[in-house]
């Protein structure tokens, strides 16, 4: 019983590095956006946090949750691009424009879509 069970768990383990492994060398060609967008929210987080205590503010966990959400949300998205531009509109542009994953780009330099253009009433 104890020498399936041990066979059983280095078996899904071996399993799961495969996965893992696959699924790491797909996203491979996007690793560099994957990485600066994550470091940018990192930077992002530590000026806030700076801010808050220089002013005096507390400092919480759910304000810490907010982070975590963002960086999940920015990454997935362009995870999510990828595919799609991998699988679905890659010939099509392909045809058109000659640019690799072309939208998968622009998402990738703006993903929450703050850079646009405010009024200045605002």
């Amino acid at each position: 019983m104890i020498n399936q069970l041990s066979l059983l768990i280095a078996q899904t383990k071996l399993h799961s590095m495969k996965l893992f492994s696959l699924l790491l060398s797909f996203f491979l060609p996007i690793s560099g956006i994957v990485i600066a967008i994550g470091f940018s929210i990192a930077l992002d987080t530590i000026t806030g946090i700076w801010k808050s205590v220089k002013k005096g503010e507390s400092i919480s966990s759910r304000r810490f949750s907010a982070f975590i959400s963002k960086t999940m949300l920015y990454e997935s998205t362009i995870m999510l691009f990828f595919l799609m531009d991998t699988f679905i509109l890659d010939v099509i542009v392909m045809q058109l424009f000659n640019i690799p994953f072309l939208t998968t780009k622009p998402p990738a330099k703006d993903p929450g879509g703050k850079n646009q253009r405010r009024s200045k009433g605002k």
